[in-house]
């Protein structure tokens, strides 16, 4: 079974104990929001790659 394009679940287990089925926002289509996150913004440095961890990391 899948959810409709438009719901999605939220898992928040300190907060609700159970599932919650909310709708997914699209900040893209509103109006109120358009132009927010068009571009990175100047004064935050953009993300670098992540460092690569090998496999023998991982299990310690």
């Amino acid at each position: 079974m899948r959810l409709p394009d438009r719901r999605t679940i939220i898992l928040m287990p300190r907060l609700v104990p159970y599932p919650v089925l909310a709708r997914k926002v699209r900040y893209w289509m509103e109006r109120r929001w358009r132009g927010w996150w068009d571009r990175w913004r100047v004064e935050l440095p953009s993300p670098g790659p992540l460092p690569a961890v090998s496999p023998i990391q991982i299990a310690h």
